[in-house]
């Protein structure tokens, strides 16, 4: 990137994908891209990698104006994040990727491509047995959580995004 005179692909960490979303502008310059680095090693000094999972997780696009996981597990399962199955967790962990292409509600086929392909990364990492693999992928997904309307899926936005700040400012 350095030798092209620019940030041409991305290569952040969490913690710098946390930094630039949460504090920093979106411009690819190179001050933008130390200031997201020296700001990870600030969050990184003050918070653990679970903290910092967290925060990301409760910030990201899941798409169809879901922003952070538990909001996205109402959006499509009708359900609490700690009421998801393995298959719901695989099926959101995939949509942030590519919200437009992979959101169930837009394009289920795609949908469930991906998160057979998540399932399976579970199953190559040890996080799930092929057993939980095997019934994850079979298992029927009930699409159709609460669509929020827009004033509210913004001003749900906002506030998260206000207590995200908030906390990182700490």
């Amino acid at each position: 990137n350095i030798s092209r005179g620019g940030v041409l692909e991305g290569g952040s960490t969490i913690t710098q994908q946390l930094a630039k979303n949460a504090i920093l502008t979106q411009e690819r310059t190179i001050t933008r891209k130390l200031q997201e680095v020296f700001l990870s090693w600030e969050l990184e000094s003050q918070y653990t990698k679970d903290e910092i999972l967290a925060m990301y997780l409760n910030q990201i696009y899941f798409g169809e104006g879901a922003y952070g996981a538990q909001t996205a597990a109402r959006v499509y399962f009708g359900k609490n994040v700690e009421d998801i199955t393995v298959a719901e967790a695989a099926l959101l962990a995939g949509i942030p990727k590519r919200p437009s292409d992979y959101s169930p509600y837009q394009d289920f086929n795609a949908a469930k491509g991906r998160q057979v392909m998540v399932l399976g990364q579970m199953l190559e990492a040890g996080f799930i047995t092929p057993e939980v693999f095997a019934a994850a992928k079979q298992e029927e997904m009930h699409i159709g959580g609460k669509k929020e309307t827009e004033q509210e899926k913004a001003a749900k936005a906002k506030e998260k995004a206000d207590q995200e700040r908030e906390q990182l400012k700490r």
